[in-house]
């Protein structure tokens, strides 16, 4: 209960600072009740919230502290906390430790067969690709997560993954043929922006690849072919958009 209250002020219109207080006072509570593997879940959500607050290093020191702790009782909290942990990594420059990362990941859990937490897995392993200028590999794993986002479950538990990873493919479209499909990624931007669900807040690394493609777009474009691609792309179905990848 006290989870899903802070699960709705993030959503809601406390933020992550209100989401945090909610998200300690749940973890103090699991504590007294001795629930270890609950009170590591908590934390993983702390760290984010943290980092979304402008705190990057105590996320990271918190996120590693759960994995860290995972090593030696195991709790399930330690898959969501690699994930975590590799998600920040890359936006910091620190691509190769977020692929050992995902490695780990992978080799403790495999597959899990839940398909939005595989399709996380598999976005942000395409996003780690971009980062490292594999471009062409990131965009062939693109198109396979956006297949993953579709799944019925998806949609319900995560409805903005399919905008995330049409952000994703028109970062390597910035970055591909000397920036000829410039213009099919600032219409991907567009197309995302319809996709996401009323109220989701942005996370930070969704902001920072979406400021990186609007970017990159203009610069080729000029300001009024990339707001006239913009506006086209915001006029996109998902299939028609999914077809630019």
């Amino acid at each position: 209960m006290r989870a899903e209250r802070s699960r709705r002020s993030w959503d809601g219109c406390a933020g992550p600072s209100g989401a945090l207080e909610d998200y300690r006072a749940a973890r103090a509570h699991t504590g007294e009740l001795g629930a270890r593997a609950q009170g590591a879940v908590l934390t993983v959500r702390m760290a984010a919230a943290l980092v979304e607050m402008g705190e990057e290093e105590r996320g990271e020191e918190m996120t590693r502290a759960v994995i860290a702790a995972g090593r030696h009782v195991g709790h399930e909290a330690t898959p969501a906390a690699r994930l975590f942990l590799a998600m920040l990594l890359s936006r910091t420059g620190r691509a190769a430790e977020a692929r050992e990362h995902l490695r780990l990941l992978r080799e403790g859990f495999g597959t899990t067969g839940f398909v939005v937490f595989d399709g996380i897995m598999a976005g942000i392993q395409a996003w780690i690709d971009m980062v490292d200028g594999e471009y062409g590999r990131g965009l062939r794993t693109t198109r396979e997560t956006i297949d993953r986002s579709l799944d019925p479950l998806a949609r319900v538990v995560a409805p903005q993954l399919p905008a995330v990873f049409l952000t994703n493919g028109a970062i390597a479209l910035t970055a591909l043929d000397g920036g000829a499909r410039a213009r099919d990624a600032a219409r991907l931007l567009g197309a995302a922006r319809r996709q996401l669900p009323p109220g989701h807040r942005a996370s930070v690394l969704e902001r920072q690849i979406t400021e990186q493609v609007e970017a990159a777009s203009r610069a080729v474009l000029g300001d009024e072919e990339y707001a006239a691609a913009y506006a086209e792309g915001g006029g996109l179905r998902l299939e028609e958009a999914t077809a630019l990848l």
